[in-house]
């Protein structure tokens, strides 16, 4: 009876998830307006170590379109990035040459590689993590969303493997802070040097039942949890700062 008693107190207190899974937890976010918000890293962000590169990072996208808003850009524009023998990246949730949510790098002998999947539902919370390898032929990628394996469309140039990741300045959520502004909520944002994110590590890192802290993955060389300072610091022990435009802080809750 006394354990009838207390199921129904915890359930009816809200509380029965403490039963069954991690409780969720508050963390911070930033928000941002889709005409002048921006992050930027306050230097350069060094990746010219790997050949093979991984991210994570939780958003709440406002809407779905084909205007190119971004989510990050690793160069001012990385259609420019043309130093021999390294590449940059780009996040655009919002791509118009695939109509699809698209991660995609691009150097002088590479020209541009792409990887493109099913976009998310836009409004709603996310939990994306993704890996390129550029150290075979052809070059992979693989994504997941919310704990599940994406199937994901590559294309471009797919057969250079000499090339390592560039020593560039990181946008978040704008091209340079000039145009093509990304709208919605983000928080956790990561960057893995190596292909780190196995099958397993990636379904942890984003299923929604978990709170996988970036900082534990191996390899993690910089991670924005959005401490709501400005600058935001880096929590991967990296040393970096990013520079604040704007935005608002906000709240999420993880998972």
């Amino acid at each position: 009876m006394i354990c009838v008693l207390l199921s129904l107190l915890l359930i009816f207190s809200g509380q029965v998830k403490i039963l069954g899974g991690t409780p969720a937890t508050n963390t911070t976010s930033r928000i941002f307006n889709g005409s002048s918000d921006f992050l930027n890293s306050a230097a350069t962000l060094d990746l010219t170590a790997y050949n093979q590169l991984s991210g994570s990072y939780d958003v709440n996208w406002t809407t779905n379109a084909n205007n190119d808003a971004l989510l990050a850009e690793l160069f001012t524009n990385f259609n420019n990035c043309n130093t021999g023998g390294k590449r940059c990246f780009i996040i655009d949730p919002n791509d118009s040459a695939s109509t699809a949510y698209a991660i995609n790098l691009h150097s002088q002998a590479a020209s541009s590689s792409t990887c493109t999947f099913t976009r998310p539902s836009a409004g709603a919370k996310h939990r994306i993590a993704w890996a390129w390898d550029i150290s075979v032929n052809p070059n992979t990628c693989a994504v997941w969303v919310d704990g599940v394996a994406q199937t994901t469309t590559t294309g471009g140039t797919l057969t250079a493997t000499a090339d390592t990741f560039e020593n560039q300045t990181l946008y978040l959520m704008s091209r340079a802070g000039t145009t093509l502004f990304g709208t919605g909520t983000l928080s956790r944002f990561a960057i893995y040097g190596g292909h780190i994110l196995t099958n397993t590590e990636g379904q942890n890192l984003t299923s929604t039942s978990s709170c996988t802290s970036p900082t534990t993955i191996t390899g993690n060389v910089l991670y924005l949890p959005f401490n709501g300072v400005s600058p935001e610091t880096d929590n991967s022990g990296g040393g970096h700062s990013f520079a604040v435009t704007g935005t608002t802080t906000g709240t999420a809750t993880c998972p």
